[in-house]
């Protein structure tokens, strides 16, 4: 007997054959995937995902912390969104040995803190030749009255406030945990009489020994 395989006419759909064309023509439409893993029957499409909306990180550019021999001191501020409670608060100081640099080099670092929990600033200060020592660790100490002075309106905490610094802002770092403000560094930029030490530090590479022969010695 002679066997001839039909061909589908046109616009006929050709039925799958085979073990396996069995279990497809059973598997009801949207079941590739079940709760069991792929294909398990009785599978139920999710529903669409829904983004929540997250309150952000406040940011707050080009605020004026103090002034000094007529130059107007600025600090970018980062906030949590959320404060409910007094916030610790961190001073962050770019290097740049005294004479560059600038406070959007810690930019992001203060942003990062603030999703942390912390209010952070990162602070521009008066540079070197133009402006010699002392001049940069007065606008630091003045970042820190700043702080306080303005600590109620923030929500920060005024007992709990740090600095971090990086080469010549490591040394600033230091200072502002290390003097007194007795030894005179206190400088005229704004918020006189409100305390400018802080309670922690962190110095990446700050300089400590300032002895100008050494650091200048051969050999």
């Amino acid at each position: 007997m002679r066997c001839e395989r039909r061909q589908p006419q046109s616009g006929q759909r050709r039925e799958p054959q085979g073990r396996g064309a069995e279990r497809r023509r059973r598997t009801p439409p949207g079941a590739a995937d079940g709760p069991g893993g792929r294909g398990k029957p009785g599978y139920t499409a999710p529903p669409p995902t829904t983004t929540l909306a997250i309150a952000s990180d406040e940011w707050r550019p080009g605020v004026i912390y103090g002034k000094a021999d007529g130059v107007d001191l600025v600090l970018d501020l980062a906030l949590p969104a959320v404060r409910d409670k007094p916030l610790p608060a961190i001073v962050c100081i770019h290097g740049g040995g005294w004479i560059g640099g600038s406070r959007k080099q810690f930019a992001s670092f203060a942003k990062r803190l603030a999703g942390k929990g912390f209010a952070a600033v990162t602070i521009d200060y008066r540079l070197a030749p133009a402006f010699p020592m002392p001049a940069q660790i007065e606008d630091a100490k003045c970042a820190v009255r700043w702080l306080r002075a303005n600590a109620k309106d923030l929500g920060i905490d005024p007992a709990r406030i740090g600095a971090i610094g990086e080469s010549a802002g490591g040394h600033l770092a230091l200072m502002l945990g290390l003097s007194e403000t007795a030894i005179g560094l206190e400088g005229d930029g704004g918020n006189p009489g409100i305390d400018s030490k802080v309670q922690a530090v962190v110095s990446i590479c700050g300089p400590t020994d300032m002895d100008a022969s050494a650091w200048n010695a051969s050999g």
